[in-house]
């Protein structure tokens, strides 16, 4: 169901100044990266340093929580709560025939929906409400915090993407008007898992349209290359990791790259990781048409595929559909 772009991928991963060069420079800067390597680091964000401060310091202190206490807020249909470690098996991945465990633990939030949203009080998967742990009352805010900046970058972005494809100002828009929205809140506990077929995340590509990983000190994080070595991100201050994922990638026929990457079992140190997803809303149909006068694939609706996503990587859901 994936489409997976193939390019001349090296191990110069641009660096796009949002603050320098016009409007058309940076859509060609953009294009350039998303064509030869899928990822890029984004400078000149207007994201205030201490929004990520704040949302890593909350994480820290979920993670920090007795066991008893992060196995509250599992996980539930709706994909919103806490996974723990163990719970999920990269097996969509077109990059690895991965069938082992993650060594990570994540709690993940989505769109913040009010009790009596039509998608809440229908039960609709993946629009339930988020499970804020009680025990941390700082870390609902911080994560909204974020949640916010994050989307408000996104959004920015869609015109650089128009110009980017050839397309007219606003064609991307309709596709986000009720956006999916999520935050990894990732832990990677220090393990001494030391057989090859364990990651912290295996190898894979991501589902949706883009994903913002904030750079931090903290190593872990590797990007493959077209001759199949794998190589970590530049250190950028301040800079935020931007990727394509497949959703974007069938979208263009395959022009834009989605770009395998992992990251690695922590033998020395803990890492945590706020990786943001930036999905079209569940309803948008996905046409390759759009984009390409000779599309590769099929329409398809946003729904349907990641539906297919989530059963293929996380056991409980599995588990659930085939009970």
């Amino acid at each position: 169901m994936t489409g997976k772009a193939r390019g001349a991928l090296h191990q110069d991963v641009p660096v796009i100044d949002l603050d320098s060069g016009d409007a058309a420079g940076l859509a060609e800067a953009l294009r350039r990266a998303s064509v030869e390597v899928g990822f890029f680091v984004l400078t000149g964000h207007g994201v205030p340093g201490r929004v990520f401060d704040d949302a890593f310091g909350a994480a820290r202190g979920f993670f920090a929580l007795p066991e008893d206490a992060r196995l509250q807020y599992q996980m539930d249909r709706s994909q919103t709560g806490y996974l723990p470690a163990g719970r999920s098996v990269i097996r969509a991945s077109q990059v690895a025939d991965n069938r082992k465990e993650d060594v990570t633990e994540i709690f993940l939030v989505r769109n913040e929906l009010a009790k009596y949203h039509p998608d809440v009080v229908a039960e609709r998967r993946f629009r339930g409400r988020n499970r804020w742990p009680a025990e941390l009352p700082g870390f609902r805010p911080a994560l909204l915090s974020y949640i916010l900046h994050m989307e408000h970058l996104a959004r920015g972005l869609l015109p650089l993407y128009e110009t980017a494809l050839g397309l007219g100002r606003g064609a991307l828009a309709p596709f986000f008007t009720e956006a999916q929205l999520s935050v990894s809140v990732a832990h990677y506990p220090v393990s001494d898992a030391t057989d090859s077929g364990r990651y912290g995340l295996a190898p894979h590509t991501d589902a949706g349209f883009l994903t913002f990983i904030p750079l931090r000190a903290e190593p872990g994080l590797e990007i493959r290359d077209a001759a199949g070595n794998w190589f970590a991100p530049p250190e950028v201050p301040g800079g935020i990791l931007v990727n394509a994922g497949d959703m974007l990638a069938r979208w263009t026929s395959d022009l834009f790259m989605s770009t395998p990457h992992r990251v690695m079992v922590m033998r020395d140190r803990a890492r945590t990781s706020l990786p943001f997803f930036f999905y079209p809303a569940l309803d948008a149909v996905i046409d390759p048409a759009l984009i390409s006068d000779a599309p590769k694939y099929e329409p398809i609706r946003f729904e349907e595929y990641f539906a297919w996503y989530v059963s293929r990587n996380y056991a409980h859901q599995s588990e659930e559909e085939e009970a």
